[in-house]
Parts: C-alpha cells; sequence; structure tokens
C-alpha cells in the first residue's frame, strides 16, 4: 500500500465534511463550528447575487437555517460539504434575486 500526502485543503475537505455529517446527526456544535468556516463564502457568494447588505444577511442566516435542516441528507459520497452549503446558498440568492 502506497502512502500518499494529504494536503492542508483536503484535511479540511474531510474536515468540514465530517461536521456537516455529524450536523446531520443533531450535532450543534458541529453545526456551530461548519457555520464559523463556511459563512464568509456563503455571503460572499449571496452577496454578488444580492447586493443590498440587508437581505444578504438574511438570505445567508435562511441558506444556514435550511442547510442545518436538511444536513442528515448530506452524502460526501456525492460532494463536498463546502459545494453542498453553497449551492443551498446559491438557491435561495437565486430565488430571491428572481423575485
Amino acid at each position: 500500500m502506497a502512502l500518499r500526502a494529504v494536503s492542508g485543503d483536503e484535511r479540511r475537505h474531510d474536515e468540514l465534511e465530517h461536521l456537516l455529517v455529524r450536523s446531520g446527526r443533531g450535532d450543534v456544535d458541529a453545526f456551530t463550528e461548519l457555520y464559523d468556516h463556511l459563512a464568509p463564502r456563503v455571503f460572499g457568494l449571496v452577496t454578488r447575487l444580492v447586493p443590498d447588505p440587508a437581505a444578504s444577511e438574511a438570505i445567508t442566516c435562511e441558506a444556514f437555517v435550511d442547510a442545518w435542516r436538511r444536513s442528515a441528507s448530506y452524502d460526501p459520497e456525492r460532494c463536498s460539504a463546502t459545494a453542498w452549503v453553497l449551492v443551498v446558498a446559491h438557491r435561495l440568492a437565486v430565488r430571491a434575486a428572481r423575485a
């Protein structure tokens, strides 16, 4: 069996996936840590689609509430935790931008 080096990015992706899986089991502390890692990226994405700062903040909050509610359905075999949360946020931001 060959050993391979694991980059910091890979470790972080694995950590975030683990946090999202734990969140799906109801672990509030895991979700809090996931939020701390991803909130700036989610807010940045939402702000690009919805330039109003107050609306962007509200959509970011809504995205994390939605992610918490749906976290039990997250499958790390299908996509990264970051991508999964960003898709949730993108869907809500696009809906708001169209409204």
